[in-house]
């Protein structure tokens, strides 16, 4: 059995997707003028205005 190489990415460049690159897309929103619904990780469909998270159009509100 072969065994997969542990990740050797330093620790000072390893990026996290959340404060790396969601969270500056969402103030970008935010400084073009639109409405951002920053949400924790833990969040219900009814909290994203929908029915589930299959849905991934939102509709106007």
């Amino acid at each position: 059995m072969m065994m997969m190489p542990s990740d050797k990415t330093p620790q000072h460049i390893r990026l996290d997707e959340r404060n790396h690159v969601e969270k500056p897309l969402l103030d970008q929103l935010a400084g073009l003028g639109w409405e951002v619904i920053d949400l924790e990780m833990k969040q219900e469909p009814k909290q994203t205005f929908r029915q589930n998270f299959d849905e991934v159009v939102l509709g106007s509100r």
